[in-house]
């Protein structure tokens, strides 16, 4: 793009690049939000590598810059202030680089990503809604999903449940993994004085053993 950059300094000492422009933006009696605004295809350029490895194949790159387009066309979580945040709360944008001590910027940006982004520009989903009207689509994603789409909540009746083969690659670490709760855990949490069993009573049905707790008692 043509908008220039600024330097903006972190609390962690680290002197951060972002294309566009920074405001200081009040919200409420004395707190001041930092908000970067810039344009959407520039401002893609730094999702799209921050939430995919840039080593993926161009279509999957593709596919997650109208997602992330899509997402923040939407303006999901965003607020009075701010579209988006920079977060996995919303979607990971780390600004065009990090300012070295020598002057010279290193780049979040990437090739393959600037190719996807600019291969897509513009491009959103949309969904053809019970009344007729078609409006943008939820496009929220996740790096994980252990192996079972869930169904959308009402008014998103588009996203269908559904297996997905292949979350179960080699090194997709959020596959498979275990946990353990502590009974003085449950214990504190809920002010029980012995924690007998926790009895899983409800499921969604998608998805091995049932599908995702939905409910559980705990004895």
């Amino acid at each position: 793009g043509t908008e220039g950059s600024v330097d903006l300094f972190l609390p962690s000492g680290v002197r951060a690049v972002y294309r566009g422009s920074i405001s200081a933006v009040h919200h409420g009696t004395t707190s001041l939000a930092t908000v970067n605004t810039l344009p959407m295809e520039s401002y893609l350029r730094s999702v799209v590598p921050s939430e995919m490895p840039s080593s993926f194949h161009p279509e999957a790159l593709k596919a997650q810059a109208v997602a992330a387009r899509t997402y923040a066309a939407r303006g999901s979580n965003g607020t009075a202030y701010y579209d988006a945040c920079d977060t996995t709360s919303c979607q990971v944008y780390r600004g065009q680089g990090m300012r070295n001590a020598d002057g010279s910027v290193t780049s979040y940006e990437r090739t393959s990503t600037d190719t996807a982004v600019a291969a897509t520009a513009g491009q959103v989903l949309t969904y053809v809604f019970s009344d007729g009207v078609s409006r943008l689509a939820t496009t929220m994603y996740s790096s994980s999903n252990g192996g079972y789409e869930a169904p959308g909540s009402a008014g998103h009746g588009y996203r269908a449940p559904h297996a997905d083969p292949y979350d179960g690659v080699s090194g997709n670490s959020r596959h498979l993994w275990s946990a353990t709760l502590p009974v003085a855990a449950l214990e504190a949490r809920y002010g029980i004085a012995r924690v007998e069993r926790v009895q899983i009573t409800g499921r969604d049905g998608y998805g091995l053993w049932g599908g995702r707790v939905i409910s559980a008692l705990v004895e």
